[in-house]
Parts: C-alpha cells; structure tokens; sequence
C-alpha cells in the first residue's frame, strides 16, 4: 500500500473515500485541496 509514501497513499485513501461518498460532500473539498497544495509549495 506503500503507507511510508503520502505522496501516493493519500491519492489511494481520496479515491476510496470518493467512491464511498459518491460525489455528495458536505464540505468543499476543492477548496480544501487548493490551500493543502499552496501550503505544500512552499
């Protein structure tokens, strides 16, 4: 599962958690993973 590589197990755990809400969030999750990426940019 290469838990030791965020990196790759965190896009798994969205996939899987995706599947499971089928699209039907109760949070805005776009926008929580454009400020996730800009804070990893720097």
């Amino acid at each position: 599962m290469e838990l030791d590589k965020p990196e790759v197990f965190l896009k798994k755990l969205s996939g899987a958690v995706d599947q499971l809400v089928d699209d039907k969030w109760w949070i805005d999750r776009d926008t929580i993973r454009a400020k996730l990426e800009a804070e990893n940019t720097h």
